[in-house]
């Protein structure tokens, strides 16, 4: 199987692409089939084809196996994260579901540490830390850029609304691309 959006081919049962951070189908294989020839037949016409919900992550462990699994985040780091997770799963709204989920460092000077996480409707940043609960959402229709300065270790995105505001983030090198990619598909999906 292979991802639609870069062409990396995926592990077996894979919800996301390793190298992107791309959904993947639902599907059994994507691979080609071959295809018998079957009798013309007409068949009666059909109503449009129901939307289908987004894929996606709706729960606490979805987003630590996507965390360890996908992202190749140490276990214990993933666990470390869970009560900042869980308030990611409680700020959804019904029928929302979170496409991408990293943990990083959100500020300028002394980041704090969060959950970025970006939904079908918004991106939602809840702290890691117990005591802290405010938690910062913008609708994808906000997103106006974004850019990323290398570091030694960590990466600086900043992510740029419409209003004016920004966010900056502080993000392992390792994983500077794949978020700058999940915000700019969210960024071009919107359009």
């Amino acid at each position: 199987m292979f991802c639609t959006k870069c062409g990396a081919q995926l592990a077996e049962g894979s919800r996301f692409c390793s190298s992107c951070g791309q959904a993947v189908a639902n599907s059994p294989s994507q691979d080609p089939q071959p295809v018998q020839a079957a009798p013309v037949q007409e068949a009666p016409p059909q109503a449009a084809p129901a939307q289908t919900a987004p894929t996606g992550m709706t729960t606490a462990a979805e987003v630590e196996n996507f965390y360890v699994h996908t992202l190749g985040m140490a276990p214990k780091y993933a666990i470390k994260y869970r009560e900042g997770i869980q308030k990611l799963i409680d700020t959804l709204m019904p029928g929302e579901v979170i496409l991408f989920a990293t943990h990083a460092g959100v500020g300028d000077s002394n980041p704090k540490m969060s959950e970025l996480a970006i939904t079908d409707k918004r991106i939602i940043f809840a702290p890691t830390a117990r005591r802290d609960t405010r938690i910062e959402t913008y609708r994808i229709s906000m997103l106006g850029g974004v850019r990323a300065n290398p570091g030694m270790l960590l990466s600086t995105i900043v992510v740029q609304y419409t209003d004016g505001d920004r966010s900056v983030l502080k993000v392992d090198n390792k994983f500077r691309d794949i978020v700058v990619n999940q915000f700019n598909q969210a960024m071009y999906a919107n359009f």
